[in-house]
């Protein structure tokens, strides 16, 4: 998930230059990847020698930097960091140094979360299990219109109130689960009694779909 994104046209990285600023103000501990685009037709870089993205945190550099060296006349390049491990109220600060000729350069740096998926993120941690027979036979498979399985078709449960009010990033998914051959779900999840909503999709495939779900 992109936590932050910064784009910056015309800057001069001839030497050490800023392209994002991010505060941390989550509750718990992540981990996150830094990755900046560097150049393009309009304003290319000049190549010819080491580009160099570093990462501060706390306003402390971290080791090691993520060079690439380029050759002439290339126009532009892709620097992406190591995972990094941040704590609530960590602040990053990430630079980048070009060559003496670029002067004009175009620039976009993105900050992702790539932190694993705890097991409770993925099948719940609720008292009650729920899977696609809950409230009735094959209630909640996923089929074609002729009553064909759909495999892979990603199922997303969040709670009523939250995707009603449009709060539907990764970290407000109650449990998730993918149908197998059949349609079916391939694991039970475990819920707590309440209102929520399932969003099923398969890109190209099944459209986005919103059921209902009541766990009582």
């Amino acid at each position: 998930m992109e936590l932050a994104r910064a784009v910056k046209q015309a800057i001069d990285i001839s030497s050490e230059t800023d392209l994002l600023e991010y505060d941390y103000t989550g509750t718990e501990a992540k981990e996150i990847v830094m990755r900046t685009d560097l150049g393009d037709t309009s304003a290319p870089l000049v190549g010819g020698g080491t580009y160099t993205m570093k990462v501060y945190l706390n306003d402390v550099v971290v080791s090691p930097n993520s060079d690439v060296t380029l050759a002439a006349s290339v126009a532009r390049t892709v620097i992406v960091s190591r995972p990094l491990p941040i704590e609530p109220g960590d602040e990053i600060r990430i630079t980048v140094t070009g060559q003496s000729g670029d002067a004009s350069i175009n620039a976009v740096t993105t900050l992702r979360d790539v932190t694993a998926i705890r097991e409770e993120e993925v099948i719940g941690a609720g008292p009650i299990a729920v899977d696609h027979n809950y409230g009735g036979t094959d209630r909640f498979t996923v089929t074609t219109s002729a009553g064909r399985g759909i495999e892979g078709v990603d199922i997303y449960i969040y709670e009523k109130n939250d995707y009603d009010e449009g709060r539907r990033a990764n970290n407000y998914v109650v449990a998730r689960v993918r149908t197998g051959v059949s349609g079916r779900w391939t694991r039970t999840l475990m819920l707590y009694a309440g209102e929520y909503t399932l969003l099923a999709f398969k890109q190209g495939v099944y459209a986005p779909t919103v059921t209902a779900l009541t766990v009582s």
